[in-house]
């Protein structure tokens, strides 16, 4: 049999330090090259994919998600969210397909 690998733990302060970090390096970047001044709803969806994406995964439904964005002044209904974040995650999908050599 092959040698086993050890096992290497961080420690929650770590971890806590390290997410705290790249939060402040992803907040040193030029807003203006992340985000437009102002953008459709579609790349609304876009942008906002992964806490999205999050939110579904922690239980919440599409009602909440139009809910909270509401309360942003964001007035969506339920289908124009499930086009837009249709379009979003098929945008993805086509960035994964590497071309053809």
């Amino acid at each position: 049999m092959g040698a086993r690998r050890q096992m290497t733990f961080v420690t929650r302060d770590v971890l806590q330090q390290a997410r705290a970090d790249l939060r402040r390096l992803a907040e040193t970047r030029k807003p203006q090259a992340v985000i437009p001044e102002k953008v459709t709803r579609p790349h609304m969806i876009r942008a906002l994919r992964g806490e999205i994406r999050a939110a579904f995964k922690r239980g919440y439904e599409i009602e909440d998600i139009i809910t909270l964005l509401g309360q942003h002044g964001i007035a969506m209904d339920a289908e124009t969210f499930r086009r837009c974040w249709r379009q979003a995650r098929s945008a993805r999908q086509t960035l994964k397909v590497k071309p053809e050599a």
